[in-house]
């Protein structure tokens, strides 16, 4: 079995330390090494700077006090008097620093030597020595050339003997170490101010930049992900309101997408449903034929007398009546021509009024709100009138006991990325009514064929989806919006026409008088 050296596995192990730490340690460890490398030169500086100080103000002091001891100790050397060299010796030693105190004769006799309490007789090594000689000066003063009337003669100074000042060299240290401890506490206070500050600062500069790697970490995994809250406008700052805006335009798209596919499901679902509708109502159309011709001789050839005669009238209703459920089979799968004209919508509402009163009664009220300007379509006018009836005829069974009903010209434009619709300008047919409102549940399968909530033999399920599929003909979609007890709005959207406005008016007019003559 292979042994592992320790040293490679101590690199290895603070490799990995390294690799796993984080931007904020390393700042913090940059700012901790340019903190403790700046303390340590300017205490070095000041430290230099001060024990200089301190040197040249000892020996400012060990000169003055030995030069103020040998002017002072002249007579006593002199006169080789004890006392007096005591009361001098005295006076020196009461000064803080100074720790021994000799003076001498002129042939090296000590005459007195004192030393302080404090060192108990022993001198420290490296105290500072001062030695100064002891000066007589024989000339006349200006007093005595005065009056013994001599002129002044050249000075003659004798040595007559010497001292010595032994002062405390530890103040230096002890200056050194006041430096040291002074700096020590300036830069601890400047380091945890400044590790305060680098926190917070850190803190706020790169907490955007861990939100940031986190968001991108669930965007990764394709969780949903956050807003990153931006609190700067420096790099990282640009940085997290790229990232958002990113995240919201893949959100968009991601909306677009599901849309789009539920649009793609629901087409392929209309179109196979519409396919089978369109077969079977050419098979049934067949058969009808058959069976109508075969009631038509029977109708001829039976007595009105006849009993048998109601009968065949009763069977020409059915018919009548099944003819109509394969012209909505052939409507909802698209199968039925479409006769395309220009349709002013304003107009189509105002003509559609007689016919939306007779259809919601006395009880529910009908309003028309129409678009300032011209709305111009290429329509099949009667599966226009058809849409309308059918939507108008639902609004009224969810208002059993009354409400109001509205229908809206409005025109609006459609961008690109909305669902299926191609991006242009629309002319907009809303019809609102303040109903109960649809279910959330039930409001995406609206659409889909033989889908009803109303009761068994009342309906069949397939009048939206004739709706739907009559406004897909037409180029055009079809949306609707519903609020729980306040009513539900569809909204018809067909692209307007580009066909001259004053011809449109005039055909619209005459294609909309000839229909509705029909009806």
């Amino acid at each position: 079995m292979a042994t592992t050296d320790p040293s490679s596995r101590l690199r290895e192990y603070f490799s990995r330390l390294k690799r796993k730490r984080s931007l904020t340690l390393r700042v913090f460890e940059i700012f901790s090494l340019f903190i403790l490398t700046m303390a340590a030169v300017l205490t070095f500086l000041f430290l230099h700077y001060q024990v200089e100080r301190v040197r040249e103000d000892l020996e400012t002091k060990g000169r003055t006090v030995a030069a103020m001891l040998a002017g002072s100790a002249r007579v006593g050397v002199f006169a080789e008097n004890i006392d007096l060299l005591n009361d001098v010796a005295n006076v020196v030693m009461n000064q803080k620093e100074v720790l021994s105190v000799s003076i001498y004769s002129s042939d090296g006799r000590e005459l007195l030597k004192r030393v302080s309490p404090a060192v108990n007789g022993m001198i420290p090594a490296g105290s500072a020595e001062f030695i100064e000689q002891v000066v007589l000066d024989q000339a006349q003063t200006n007093e005595e050339m005065l009056y013994f009337g001599t002129q002044p003669v050249k000075s003659e100074k004798i040595v007559i003997g010497q001292v010595k000042v032994v002062l405390d060299s530890s103040m230096v240290a002890r200056g050194a170490g006041s430096v040291v401890a002074r700096n020590f506490i300036i830069a601890a206070i400047f380091f945890i101010i400044g590790t305060l500050y680098l926190a917070f600062s850190l803190k706020r500069t790169l907490g955007p930049l861990s939100q940031l790697t986190e968001e991108v970490r669930l965007l990764g995994e394709g969780k949903e992900t956050g807003k990153i809250s931006v609190s700067s406008e420096d790099e990282i700052g640009r940085l997290a309101t790229a990232f958002n805006d990113m995240a919201e335009n893949l959100k968009k798209r991601e909306e677009e997408t599901a849309t789009l596919a539920a649009r793609l499901r629901h087409a392929g679902k209309m179109e196979a449903v519409g396919t089978l509708a369109r077969g079977i109502a050419h098979d049934f159309n067949n058969i009808l034929a058959t069976v109508q011709a075969s009631l038509y001789i029977m109708e001829k050839k039976i007595d009105k007398e006849n009993l048998l005669y109601n009968q065949v009238l009763r069977m020409n209703n059915s018919i009548a009546r099944a003819k109509e459920l394969i012209q909505s089979l052939l409507a909802f799968s698209r199968g039925q021509t479409v006769l395309l004209a220009p349709v002013e919508i304003n107009r189509f509402i105002e003509r559609m009024g007689p016919t939306i009163r007779g259809l919601t009664g006395d009880e529910i009220s009908y309003s028309a709100v129409l678009w300032k300007g011209p709305l111009v379509v290429n329509a099949d006018i009667l599966q226009l009138q058809r849409v309308i009836i059918n939507l108008v005829a639902n609004a009224r069974d969810a208002m059993p006991d009354g409400g109001a009903l509205s229908l809206r010209a409005e025109r609006a434009a459609v961008a690109e990325g909305r669902g299926a619709a191609r991006p242009g300008v629309y002319a907009v047919i809303a019809v609102t009514d303040s109903g109960d409102g649809i279910p959330a549940d039930i409001i995406e399968r609206i659409f889909e064929p033989f889908f009803t909530t109303k009761a068994v033999g009342q309906g069949m399920g397939l009048g939206l989806s004739i709706v739907y599929g009559i406004i897909e003909q037409h180029m055009g979609f079809i949306t609707a919006v519903s609020v729980p007890a306040g009513g539900a709005e569809f909204r018809i959207y067909l692209p307007l026409s580009d066909t001259d406005d004053e011809i449109i008016r005039e055909e619209s007019e005459g294609r909309t008088d000839g229909e509705s003559s029909d009806n």
